[in-house]
């Protein structure tokens, strides 16, 4: 609990001036079934001068169901969620922002997610360790 507390005491403290993509930040989405996981990296991404997280979601449905006017650069997004994949979310999100890089972060190591993320496009796949 003290780390959530000195976490959220950091994120009350103004971020220093954003450096940007196109003159502004980059701006992130989250897409994770654990809100501790999410909030958390939301805070640590949000303290980088040059990002923004403009919105977040727990499942498949609360990702496609995010406004098109958040209009991120970066999606990141947990491989398993508690209606499906972060494959399925990435393949639905994909019509509603064609520009956006889909970056993976999950426990789950296996050739067989690895290979469901690159199909359905990820700029990348990195492990919770």
């Amino acid at each position: 609990m003290a780390a959530m507390s000195q976490l959220k005491q950091r994120k009350a403290t103004p971020p220093l001036i954003r450096v940007q993509r196109n003159g502004g930040p980059i701006r992130v989405v989250i897409v994770e079934n654990h809100q501790l996981v999410s909030e958390s990296l939301g805070l640590l991404l949000d303290e980088q001068r040059d990002m923004s997280v403009v919105g977040s979601a727990m499942s498949v449905a609360g990702a496609v169901a995010l406004p098109g006017t958040l209009a991120p650069d970066v999606i990141v997004l947990d491989f398993h969620l508690d209606d499906g994949t972060g494959r399925d979310a990435a393949m639905a999100m994909r019509e509603k922002f064609p520009n956006v890089r889909f970056v993976f972060l999950s426990r789950d190591d296996s050739d067989g997610a690895r290979l469901a993320a690159i199909e359905s496009g990820a700029s990348a796949y990195l492990h919770k360790s």
